[in-house]
């Protein structure tokens, strides 16, 4: 049985393919991680554009109501079980944070794309002063969508970044990237007690120009409560392309909460 050990400073270069709701769909040949410090990146990097309060209250509102564990979390381990296609592996994740995490488990080809999936999911829990992931830009006020509400743009941001909020969720956001727009609606959320968790949430990608549909991507999520933290349980994955349909979950079980540091 051969073991891969992928999220710390010890991996092996990264070279098969993965998709990247963001857009980061182009893995480099070493790198220490695939979302997060992306992600970060394009955060800070975002010019600093004066916006509207009225624009940036709603955008504040709707970042308030995001589940995300404390500021202190000191991460979580699990069994994992990957599912691609007909094939299972079995393994496991230490997690301490989207940045500092462990993958063991029997070879598994997408290894981009599985990093990506646990980093992603850690770093969207993640309390936003670890992830460091949310812009800083100004925000202006777009117009109201009575399915996925209000629209709040993104000023300076170089991916042409905007939301959608409505009743003080997030529910779309729309972003271009290379030669891509692409658009992803979060179609629900899990309630953790008056803040919210997505758990549904479809990402379609289209060509800048000519605006054909390349892919989309669906996203289902679930969660459970381990000592009074949301952890997640499984997510599964569906793509469909031009070449074809993908489907993919992963599943966590035997959660326990790591000692703090």
């Amino acid at each position: 049985m051969v073991s891969l050990f992928l999220g710390n400073k010890r991996d092996e270069p990264i070279l098969a393919s993965g998709r990247c709701p963001l857009g980061f769909d182009q893995p480099e040949k070493t790198q220490d991680s695939v979302f997060i410090e992306k992600a970060s990146h394009e955060s800070a990097a975002s010019v600093q554009i004066q916006g509207d309060p009225e624009a940036d209250f709603i955008l504040q509102q709707a970042r308030a109501s995001i589940y995300h564990w404390p500021s202190d979390f000191p991460g979580f381990s699990s069994r994992l079980e990957v599912i691609n296609g007909e094939h299972s592996y079995s393994g496991s994740l230490r997690a301490a944070s989207s940045r500092d995490y462990t993958i063991s488990l029997p070879e598994f080809e997408p290894k981009y794309w599985l990093r990506f999936q646990i980093e992603e999911f850690l770093a969207h829990r993640e309390h936003p002063d670890v992830s460091r992931m949310a812009s800083r830009s100004g925000v202006a006020m777009g117009d109201n969508d009575p399915i996925f509400g209000r629209r709040i743009d993104f000023l300076g941001d170089k991916m042409g970044s905007y939301y959608r909020i409505k009743d003080k969720k997030l529910c779309l956001i729309g972003r271009s990237y290379a030669n891509q727009d692409f658009v992803i609606t979060i179609n629900a959320h899990l309630d953790c007690g008056g803040t919210f968790a997505s758990t549904h949430y479809t990402a379609y990608y289209r060509e800048r120009d000519g605006g054909n549909l390349v892919r989309s991507e669906s996203f289902f999520d679930e969660y459970v409560l381990v000592d009074g933290h949301f952890l997640p349980k499984e997510r599964r994955y569906i793509e469909v392309n031009n070449h074809g349909f993908i489907s993919r979950a992963i599943r966590f079980s035997e959660h326990s909460i790591l000692p703090p540091s």
